[in-house]
């Protein structure tokens, strides 16, 4: 696992010894990158179940200004923050560690707002649209962000059945990409 562009392009990442963990392939991580494009550019990017931050450090990488994190599977907040060690980023990140719905109300309490937004839950979480929902109803997302979201081609049929602005939708093997214009 590694950074592919950008300031710290071929930087190795740590990586979950964990089998259950699933870091972003580098397939859907290069198709996620090259979809977004110049939008990364100066860019607040909100990393959503980052793992070990693969996602966000490449936003960085890429030009983002700054990534917030939430995570809060102990074992991958310390792969996490290694990362964010290792690639002498501390001081463009955040890393939330609370529940989702506590951290994405931490962040609108707090104003914040996102014009990137990468959510990629467990293959098996029941409330991604949920979140979704709290996304998009406050102000989290800027107007003309996008919310990209990444899950199992085996399901997401209910996606496409709701209120979001569904933009695209690309599938790599087992895994797809749906993303979401505000």
């Amino acid at each position: 696992m590694r950074i592919r562009a950008g300031f710290l392009k071929g930087r190795v990442l740590k990586k979950p010894r964990d089998k259950n963990i699933r870091p972003t392939s580098d397939k859907v991580k290069a198709a996620f990158f090259n979809i977004i494009g110049a939008r990364l550019l100066d860019a607040c990017f909100l990393d959503l179940f980052s793992g070990t931050g693969n996602i966000g450090l490449e936003a960085l990488s890429r030009g983002a200004q700054c990534a917030v994190f939430v995570e809060n599977s102990r074992h991958s907040l310390k792969i996490l923050q290694g990362n964010i060690k290792l690639t002498a980023t501390e001081d463009r990140t955040q890393v939330l560690t609370a529940d989702i719905f506590k951290s994405l109300k931490y962040l609108h309490q707090g104003n914040r707002s996102f014009k990137l937004v990468y959510l990629d839950p467990p293959f098996n979480y029941r409330e991604t649209i949920k979140v979704l929902e709290f996304l998009f109803r406050g102000s989290l997302v800027k107007k003309g962000g996008i919310v990209a979201l990444e899950r199992s081609s085996r399901g997401g049929g209910e996606l496409e059945k709701t209120s979001f602005n569904l933009w695209k939708t690309k599938v790599y093997g087992s895994v797809s990409l749906f993303f979401f214009k505000n």
